[in-house]
């Protein structure tokens, strides 16, 4: 090897090492965010909406899959947006499925790319029909821990609880403070969560484990 040659590998080699230097410095270690009331609370809310809905485990690597989509978009509205349902003869009602694309590009960034019928849910002409119903429990999330990895990603530990439909205590205060009773909201699981946030600054679904 002549002396040229020399100096040049082991100019690049020094490169390849500052490179891999530089890389492994912005790999940024999960960092705790410190919430305050109003992002604790917003995020409270966003992740509500997961467990409300019941939807299965998904990771970054399988994805969601269109029925799990339908799914959980029918039960977002049907609880949070009623009105956007019609009611369809005697004991069914419908819902438009623009209204469950713009549910599932709001809360997961993807798009339903096959309309069918699922599990509890008829799709026909455009609309999906489902049964009337009436809940009887309440369902929400609190944020644990969130951290940020990097990349306007984070990760996120959710405790899940279930309380009685009539139950009116506050769902974003610490739950040593809503006492001993029957209705008092008890822990149903944890969640170990992956979100990203967009240019709009809102989040998005990317992973959900269910965990005991």
């Amino acid at each position: 090897m002549g002396k040229t040659t020399f100096l040049l590998t082991c100019t690049l080699m020094v490169i390849l090492f500052s490179c891999f230097l530089v890389s492994k410095s912005n790999a940024q270690t999960p960092k705790v965010m410190v919430l305050n009331v109003t992002e604790q609370k917003a995020l409270n809310i966003f992740f509500s909406n997961f467990a409300e809905a019941n939807i299965e485990s998904f990771t970054q690597s399988n994805g969601i899959d269109d029925a799990a989509l339908i799914n959980f978009a029918i039960l977002h509205n049907y609880i949070n947006c009623h009105s956007k349902f019609e009611q369809e003869g005697d004991y069914d009602v419908k819902i438009k499925k623009s209204y469950l694309e713009e549910t599932a590009k709001k809360y997961f960034g993807k798009a339903i790319v096959n309309h069918k019928s699922v599990e509890g849910a008829k799709y026909s002409n455009g609309y999906y029909i489902i049964p009337q119903s009436d809940g009887e429990a309440y369902t929400f999330a609190q944020v644990e821990k969130f951290y940020d990895i990097g990349n306007s990603k984070f990760t996120a530990d959710v405790n899940v609880y279930t309380a009685y439909s009539g139950w009116v205590g506050d769902p974003h205060a610490k739950p040593s403070t809503w006492g001993k009773g029957d209705d008092t909201p008890s822990l149903s699981f944890k969640v170990k969560a992956i979100v990203s946030k967009n240019t709009n600054g809102k989040y998005v679904l990317l992973e959900y484990i269910k965990q005991q």
